[in-house]
């Protein structure tokens, strides 16, 4: 062991010792734990839930990073944040909402072009969301058809033709699944199985469109999650009376629908 200055210096043992020796203060505290920086979320209605991966608390809601996710990567071995960042917000009676946090990815290379890696930046230390109140996009309650239900002169092929243009794929990090409009602004109906509590949920049409999506209303017991699309004048399915639904008519299932999904 050489001692030079205040820094001990001994034979590195293998490559992550020679890093942690590069980025070592003499006191062993890490680089990045008194360059911290502070992001605020405030809401409107405020008091709403926050959480970012396993970050919660409520709104006005504070939380600190390493510095280094505020600006460009500086060395091959500094600290950079190689993921987005969402924070999803609840509160009761209102819309739950998800903001994106970062910008990226932005790609980092080595002056000799050697060494690259992609980062994701904070693209701002103050967020504030308005919380919509679910009224504005769907009522509580939907409106069905009422009186004896018609069977229409189509063959399978022809409904599926008729109908798979408001029947739609929602896929998001880890599930998918298939759902349907039920009103022409764009609201969608699906299991909750097969959407992710973490939002980030889009939906796939069948003529090759890609709309993002965010969650509205989430019954847990009854396996059902109502989604709204941006957007207006969307095709859609009528939902028929419950009583009109008798054991033994005949189903037609249509999910992922569209020629990239052929096996649907």
């Amino acid at each position: 062991m050489v001692i030079s200055g205040c820094v001990a210096i001994r034979p590195a043992e293998s490559d992550h010792d020679v890093v942690r020796f590069l980025f070592s203060s003499p006191s062993g505290a890490s680089p990045n734990s008194s360059n911290r920086r502070k992001i605020q979320i405030t809401s409107d209605p405020s008091g709403a839930q926050v959480e970012i991966e396993d970050r919660k608390g409520t709104t006005p809601f504070e939380t600190d990073f390493p510095g280094a996710y505020f600006h460009e990567p500086r060395m091959l071995f500094g600290a950079h944040l190689s993921r987005p960042l969402v924070a999803r917000l609840t509160l009761d009676g209102c819309e739950s909402r998800e903001i994106v946090l970062t910008l990226g990815p932005r790609e980092w290379v080595s002056n000799n072009g050697h060494k690259r890696y992609q980062s994701f930046l904070f693209s701002s230390t103050d967020f504030h969301v308005t919380l919509a109140v679910p009224s504005d996009s769907f009522p509580g309650q939907l409106n069905t058809i009422r009186g004896q239900t018609k069977t229409l002169d189509l063959n399978p092929a022809e409904i599926v033709e008729y109908a798979k243009g408001a029947v739609v794929h929602p896929y998001g990090p880890n599930k998918n699944g298939s759902g349907f409009i039920i009103r022409p602004n764009g609201l969608v109906m699906t299991n909750v199985h097969v959407v992710d509590e973490d939002g980030g949920v889009f939906a796939h049409f069948a003529d090759g469109r890609t709309i993002q999506t965010r969650e509205v209303h989430r019954d847990v017991d009854g396996d059902v999650v109502l989604l709204k699309l941006k957007g207006r004048g969307f095709p859609y399915l009528r939902l028929s009376e419950f009583a009109n639904i008798r054991q033994g008519v005949g189903v037609l299932a249509i999910g992922s629908p569209g020629e990239r999904c052929p096996s649907a």
